[in-house]
């Protein structure tokens, strides 16, 4: 008797894991790099953390950079900072909170959407920042990343 009952409840729980797996969506979230559109076309991934971490100020030609993020809590930035900087947004803001108060550096810029975001971007020379994948890049560069 027990193990008929233990049988058929590992069935009913497969079974609903199973149908809930059909509705569940796996939504892969993706982002695009924009710069303002006077900057380099390509930045390596590496180049990108350090502008974001504050350990690059200019790009390869000498031009100054601004970095440009999107707001604590939002998709985007929690995505940017997990794949592209490859920590938590808590961390980072961690480890921005420790460079401001060394005199290390200043945190890059918020902004509080994806509409500011294209805004400041197309009206700041030198920035790099990102957008989500359902908004189009009007009037930015798109940079590509190399390894």
């Amino acid at each position: 008797m027990v193990k008929t009952v233990t049988f058929m409840l590992n069935i009913t729980f497969y079974a609903l894991l199973s149908i809930g797996m059909l509705f569940y969506s796996t939504n892969v979230y993706c982002l695009t790099l924009i710069a303002h559109p006077d900057t380099p076309s390509t930045l390596n991934a590496q180049q990108v953390k350090r502008i974001f971490t504050g350990k690059q100020r200019q790009f390869d030609d000498g031009s100054s950079v601004t970095p440009v993020n999107q707001p604590e809590g939002s998709v985007a930035r929690a995505q940017f900072d997990s794949l592209v900087l490859g920590r938590s947004t808590s961390q980072i803001t961690a480890y921005w909170s420790k460079r401001v108060f060394t005199g290390k550096g200043q945190p890059p810029v918020v902004v509080a959407s994806d509409v500011e975001m294209l805004s400041y971007v197309q009206s700041t020379p030198g920035s790099v920042g990102y957008l989500s994948d359902n908004v189009e890049p009007k009037k930015v560069r798109v940079i590509t990343l190399t390894n």
